[in-house]
């Protein structure tokens, strides 16, 4: 009789046999959206198709798209039969979509999450915005991939979290199914599904996952015991390459970074595994965290583990648009800083990405299949992959450092700078 180990050797092969044909045969369709935007741009790609949708009217003159959006959420399906009146409005005072009912005095606020962090008090804000308008009955959506809280202590109202993976990709489904009759829409529909199916891991279906789950119902015992190791596994990647990385930064730069998990500082080997727990609790690469190595640009540390971060240095990390690397900032970007690295470039594989005030510079690793875990399997798995992909960052980083010492700018106290640029700013600190 075959051991346990045999029979998982065979169910894995097979599995790989499977995914096999269905790579052979999966054409990758032109995606318009994809094309045009980046697929995690809240406000240019979702927010605003998502307006497009809410808003769209039908020629009797009801909104069934809205309808349908109001009545999948239990909190708001009490305003579901009220749509024909009811206006949706797209970044009107910062927030991203507002439903609202002029006469009834009703407003859904929904503040629309992939990757971007929390803005302090932000969704306190936008509910006294409204309260201001005279909207005495409102509903605070929180939407995100997953359907994650708002960071902890952030926020005293309470949203409705809600998510892209169980809410949205149904929706849009049953908005595809009601455009049957308009060509145009059906197909701008359906892009923007495979768009959100990529961002939700949820490219795999039909026939492959069929199959897939009759595998699983048959072998379930040690299919629960491979999901176990497939959580192992997956600490084991991600500790690999972040040391990989962090070991060929060194080299360049000459000293340790420091492990930043969040907004604070933690110093030691526990800091990697404790952000390697919350990335395997959400599934993902990251998910309403990220995980950074940084080092910062200070010559004169003040403060302890734990303390904020306000001081600019260069920076890694990882969530789940995959490798991040650049100069990080705290919320306050240093203009000089920021100036200097308007026009820098460095060579591929990267795609340049649109600097926030966080990071005035940056780019996102490319290299590998795709983005997530699948991007990182590809990368560790593959030794000269992985050699390239730390070795690209760390070269990129001491391009950076050495733009910045031409300018006269790296050895520049950032707290100086900042009581020069913008008084009464908080000191930086660092561990």
């Amino acid at each position: 009789m075959p051991t346990n180990i045999e029979i998982a050797t065979q169910l894995l092969e097979h599995v790989q046999t499977l995914h096999g044909l269905l790579q052979a045969n999966r054409r990758e369709r032109f995606n318009v959206f994809v094309a045009i935007r980046k697929s995690h741009d809240e406000v240019n790609l979702h927010s605003r198709f998502l307006h497009a949708l809410l808003s769209h009217r039908e020629e009797d003159g009801r909104k069934s798209n809205l309808e349908d959006f109001l009545s999948a959420v239990p909190e708001t399906e009490r305003f579901a039969s009220q749509t024909r009146a009811a206006c949706v409005r797209r970044e009107y005072r910062h927030i991203d979509l507002l439903i609202t009912h002029p006469l009834r005095r009703w407003a859904v606020i929904i503040e629309n999450k992939i990757w971007a962090r929390d803005q302090p008090k932000q969704l306190d804000g936008y509910d006294k915005s409204v309260v201001a308008e005279g909207y005495s009955e409102r509903t605070i959506l929180y939407l995100t991939l997953d359907g994650r809280e708002p960071e902890a202590g952030a926020e005293k109202v309470q949203p409705v979290c809600i998510s892209y993976d169980e809410h949205i990709r149904p929706w849009l489904e049953r908005c595809q199914q009601r455009a049957h009759a308009d060509p145009a829409l059906r197909e701008s529909v359906a892009q923007y599904r495979a768009v959100v199916e990529q961002l939700t891991g949820r490219t795999a279906g039909g026939p492959y996952m069929d199959e897939l789950t009759k595998l699983c119902e048959r072998h379930l015992p040690l299919v629960m015991d491979l999901s176990q190791a497939i959580g192992e596994a997956k600490r084991n990647l991600l500790r690999r390459l972040w040391n990989r990385i962090h070991a060929s930064v060194k080299a360049r730069l000459g000293s340790d970074g420091h492990t930043l998990n969040g907004p604070l500082f933690k110093v030691g080997p526990d800091a990697t595994e404790d952000r390697i727990d919350n990335m395997l609790k959400h599934d993902r690469v990251v998910t309403g965290a990220w995980h950074c190595l940084l080092w910062p640009f200070r010559t004169d540390p003040e403060g302890e583990p734990g303390s904020a971060v306000a001081a600019p240095g260069l920076a890694v990390e990882l969530n789940d648009s995959g490798l991040i690397y650049g100069v990080r900032c705290g919320d306050d970007c240093h203009a000089a800083i920021k100036d200097a690295l308007k026009n820098f470039q460095v060579a591929e594989p990267h795609v340049n990405d649109s600097p926030r005030n966080w990071w005035p510079w940056k780019a996102t690793y490319t290299g590998g299949n795709r983005h997530g875990w699948r991007q990182l399997a590809d990368l560790i798995n593959t030794e000269t992959k992985m050699t390239q992909c730390a070795d690209h960052i760390a070269d990129t980083l001491h391009q950076i450092r050495e733009h910045l010492r031409s300018k006269e700018l790296f050895h520049q106290t950032p707290s100086d700078a900042c009581r020069r640029e913008a008084p009464g700013a908080d000191t930086p600190q660092t561990s």
